[in-house]
C-alpha cells in the first residue's frame, strides 16, 4: 500500500489527460474544421484552468495562514534534565529527545494504562521505561496537531512550566495537501512552512525541531 500511494503521488498529474481526452474529443465533434493543435491546445488550457480554479484559492489562504504564524520564538529559558511529552508520538518520535538533544529522562502518557504515565530514561546506549501513576516533571513540551479545511493542517509546538501554564517559548509550522486538486496534482500541488528550499526557512525548522533542547537545555 506503501508503493501504490508513492507511485500515486509522483504520478497524480497523469489523471489530467483524462479530461484533456474527453475535451479534445468534444472539441473535435464541436469544430471538426480547427486544426489539431488548437483543438489540443484548448483542451489542454480548459484541463488547466479547472485544476487551477481548485487549487489557487486554497494555496493562497494557506499562504496567508503561513505568514500569520510567526517565527519560532523563546521567552524565557530555563534548565532540565527532563520534561513531560504531550504528543501521541511520544513513545516513538520522542525517544530523540534523549538519543540526540541531550536529555536523562521524559516523562508520557502510558500506552499500556488509561491515565497513567511512562517515565523514559537513558542508561547508557538502552532506554529503559517505568510506568508511574503522577507526573514529575516541573516543565511540558506539548505538540497539537489540527486539521482544517481545504487540505492544510498545522502543527504547535510549546514549552510551558507544567505548574503555572507559563509558555516559555512556541514555533509553529504548517502543510498543504493541494487541497481538492490534490488528486490530480499529487506532489506537485502541496507546499509547507516554513520553507525548507530558503536558508530563512530551514533556520526556522531547526529552531522548531530543537525547541525544547534551546529552552531547556540551552544556555
Amino acid at each position: 500500500m506503501l508503493l501504490l500511494g508513492f507511485i500515486w503521488v509522483l504520478a497524480a498529474p497523469l489523471l489530467l489527460l483524462l479530461p484533456f481526452a474527453l475535451l479534445a474529443r468534444l472539441l473535435h465533434r464541436a469544430r471538426p474544421q480547427w486544426p489539431r493543435r488548437a483543438r489540443w491546445g484548448l483542451a489542454a488550457a480548459l484541463t488547466a484552468a479547472a485544476v487551477l480554479a481548485l487549487w489557487l484559492p486554497a494555496r493562497l489562504r494557506f499562504a496567508q495562514q503561513c505568514a500569520a504564524l510567526g517565527a519560532p520564538h523563546i521567552d524565557a529559558r530555563a534548565q532540565a534534565d527532563g520534561f513531560f511529552l504531550d504528543d501521541s508520538t511520544a513513545n516513538s518520535f520522542g525517544m530523540r529527545y534523549l538519543q540526540e538533544e541531550g536529555f536523562a529522562w521524559i516523562e508520557a502518557r502510558s500506552i499500556y494504562r488509561r491515565g497513567g504515565f511512562t517515565r523514559y530514561r537513558k542508561a547508557g546506549e538502552r532506554i529503559e521505561e517505568e510506568e508511574i501513576d503522577a507526573l514529575t516533571a516541573a516543565y511540558v513540551v506539548k505538540s497539537q496537531r489540527e486539521a482544517q479545511p481545504g487540505g492544510i493542517s498545522t502543527l504547535r509546538t510549546t514549552v510551558s512550566e507544567r505548574a503555572s501554564g507559563r509558555v516559555l517559548a512556541s514555533a509553529a509550522s504548517a502543510r498543504f495537501d493541494g487541497g481538492a486538486a490534490k488528486w490530480v496534482l499529487g506532489i506537485f500541488g502541496d507546499a509547507q512552512c516554513p520553507n525548507l528550499t530558503t536558508s530563512a526557512g530551514s533556520a526556522a525548522f531547526r529552531a522548531e525541531n530543537h525547541l525544547a533542547r534551546d529552552t531547556l537545555r540551552g544556555p
